[in-house]
């Protein structure tokens, strides 16, 4: 695992992806995205970190795309996240969860109902 974060981070940094990575021992990588244009969509290795900063939450949507299920944030209101929420709807995004929260386990996950899906309904006439 090792060996592959550590191939991860320094191709996005051979490819002009990244323009910083910093590694804590083995088991972190910290890989600072150089544009948002060119977003790694690709498994990077356990305890790989890539970021970005952005202006707003708004310059977030167009790079949403359909795969992309949870969202985790830190230093905005719930309003604001709604208010996000409506703005990319039709892009992705199916769960905006505060940060430390991203795993949490719900009847509701990923834009469905599971109780329903994992539901089988009989009827007898």
């Amino acid at each position: 695992m090792a060996i592959q974060k550590h191939v991860a981070a320094y191709g996005l940094a051979a490819e002009g992806v990244a323009d910083n990575v910093r590694f804590i021992g083995n088991e972190i990588a910290f890989v600072r995205l150089a544009t948002p244009v060119r977003l790694p969509r690709r498994w990077l290795g356990t305890g790989t970190f890539p970021h970005l900063r952005l202006e707003s939450l708004d310059e977030l949507i167009p790079l949403l795309q359909r795969q992309d299920q949870t969202l985790t944030y830190f230093g905005f209101t719930v309003d604001e996240m709604v208010s996000f929420a409506r703005k990319a709807s039709r892009r992705g995004i199916d769960r905006i969860m505060p940060m430390g929260r991203g795993l949490e386990f719900s009847t509701m996950w990923d834009g469905y109902d599971l109780l329903r899906e994992f539901t089988r309904l009989v009827t007898v006439s």
